[in-house]
C-alpha cells in the first residue's frame, strides 16, 4: 500500500434529534449509510477514525472515539477527530452522505 499520510474522520456522533434515529445505521441498498462512506474513504486514506458517542459503530473494525468536549455538536466531533489523528492531512465526512464516492474523495484530496 502506498502511504498517503491521510486520516479519514467520519462524524457519526450526533443526537439525531431531527431524524429520530442514528443516521449512520440507516440502510440503503443492503448496507448501512456508514458502510457506504467507509468504502468510499478507505482506498484514499491510511487510517479511519469514527467519532461517535454510541457503541453502534464498535463492530466495524475502526477506532471509535467519543467527543472530547461533550454536547457541542459537529465542531466537537471535528475537534476530537483532529486531536485523535496522527497525520497532518485529514478528510472529514459526515455519516449521512451515502452517495459519496471514492473518486470524489480522491478528487478532493488531489486538489487540496
Amino acid at each position: 500500500m502506498i502511504k498517503k499520510n491521510i486520516t479519514g474522520i467520519v462524524l457519526a456522533g450526533g443526537k439525531s434529534s431531527r431524524m429520530g434515529t442514528d443516521k449512520g445505521m440507516i440502510m440503503l441498498n443492503g448496507k448501512k449509510f456508514i458502510e457506504h462512506i467507509l468504502e468510499a474513504i478507505s482506498p484514499n486514506v491510511d487510517e479511519i477514525i469514527i467519532i461517535a458517542n454510541t457503541t453502534n459503530y464498535n463492530d466495524l473494525g475502526y477506532k471509535v472515539h467519543n467527543d472530547i468536549v461533550k454536547e457541542r455538536g459537529p465542531l466537537a466531533g471535528i475537534h476530537t477527530g483532529l486531536v485523535s489523528s496522527k497525520t497532518e492531512k485529514n478528510i472529514i465526512v459526515s455519516c449521512d452522505i451515502p452517495f459519496i464516492t471514492s473518486n470524489l474523495i480522491k478528487h478532493i484530496l488531489n486538489n487540496s
